[in-house]
């Protein structure tokens, strides 16, 4: 036996159009959605004073490097320097062949002698008015060119010679015996650290940099000697951030008395910015979307909603971070619940008392 279910359909199908014909204007229905309080921790805001720690690396230097070269060009016949080696102020370091540079100069002592000659010429029958005015003084001008010739080769020849700036050490050679150099062509770099006069140069952040103020202690560690501090302090500041980074420099005076240090040594510097900081000390569980030295907390005035705020991270320790920002006198900190809220949220202070 068929059962034809077609008529069934169609009446029940009739009815809900017919029902929705006699319904002249249709609202919708309105969703409440039920909103529940969420319930979390708090904790007080109490301000404090922060003196945390600046951390940077960088390399040693210092202000006397030099790098030497000749003021001519020619062909090198010594160099009596290796790297490494100690110098005293005024040693010769290289020579060039100065076959060449001699004859120049005799050429200029040979043609000072005649214009001297033309010049005396000149001025006796200049005396005796022979020779005119113009004769008398051209060969004036003749014997100044001459003369200015000469103290030119001189001054080259004195330059054919590298000598020794300061006292210390080479650091770099970049030529040897033999080889054509041109007029300043790097030929050696020396600096003065027999003097003493070590800096250490780190980068650090804009933040860092305006916490950092002219005599702040710092203590230096190195890879060689890890365990030693080096007391130090901060001379120098920059004034214009880095092209190529975007940070800026600090530069830190070491002791004239340290040793062990080399020019390009990497170390690390920990300043101890003099300036102190105001901020606030809370748990590092309380921040939430963290990037960098930023993020969020959650805070309540009334116990009963949350408000979202950016914060600063200055410092984070083992178990709790200093933060800054700008807090109301009786505002609170969202300590537990965090993650479960949005601004605005709904809460319950559940604070054991």
């Amino acid at each position: 036996m068929k059962l034809n279910f077609l008529p069934l359909f169609i009446g029940i199908g009739a009815t809900l159009f017919l029902s929705a014909c006699h319904s002249e204007k249709a609202t919708p229905a309105k969703v409440q959605i039920p909103t529940e309080a969420i319930p979390v921790k708090t904790i007080a805001l109490v301000p404090m004073e922060s003196q945390s720690s600046v951390f940077a690396s960088g390399q040693f230097t210092t202000d006397d490097a030099a790098t030497l070269s000749f003021k001519t060009g020619g062909v090198i016949s010594e160099i009596t320097v290796k790297e490494g080696d100690a110098v005293s102020a005024g040693q010769v370091l290289a020579r060039l062949n100065l076959t060449e540079i001699n004859a120049l100069v005799q050429q200029a002592e040979i043609g000072l002698e005649k214009a001297e000659r033309d010049f005396n010429r000149v001025k006796r029958l200049f005396a005796d008015s022979v020779a005119t005015l113009e004769q008398y003084q051209n060969a004036k001008t003749g014997l100044d060119i001459a003369r200015e010739t000469l103290a030119t080769a001189k001054f080259n020849l004195q330059y054919s010679v590298i000598k020794a700036p300061k006292s210390g050490y080479v650091l770099r050679k970049s030529a040897n015996v033999g080889e054509v150099a041109g007029p300043g062509t790097p030929i050696l770099e020396t600096n003065g650290a027999s003097a003493g006069n070590w800096k250490l140069r780190v980068f650090v952040s804009d933040y860092d940099w305006a916490r950092i103020t002219l005599s702040d202690k710092v203590l230096i560690s190195t890879d060689a000697s890890p365990k030693y501090k080096i007391a130090a302090t901060v001379t120098r500041k920059s004034e214009s951030a880095d092209r190529a980074s975007g940070s800026f420099f600090i530069e830190i005076a070491v002791p004239n008395a340290v040793t062990g240090i080399a020019d390009g040594m990497f170390a690390k510097a920990e300043i101890i910015p003099s300036i102190q900081q105001r901020g606030f000390e809370v748990p590092y569980t309380a921040i939430l979307d963290g990037n960098a030295d930023s993020g969020f907390v959650f805070t309540t005035t009334d116990g009963k909603t949350v408000a979202k705020k950016r914060i600063l991270v200055s410092e984070i320790q083992s178990n709790k971070a200093i933060i800054t920002a700008q807090f109301n006198a009786n505002e609170q900190l969202i300590v537990t619940g965090s993650p479960y809220l949005t601004n605005g949220s709904a809460i319950t202070v559940q604070n054991a008392k």
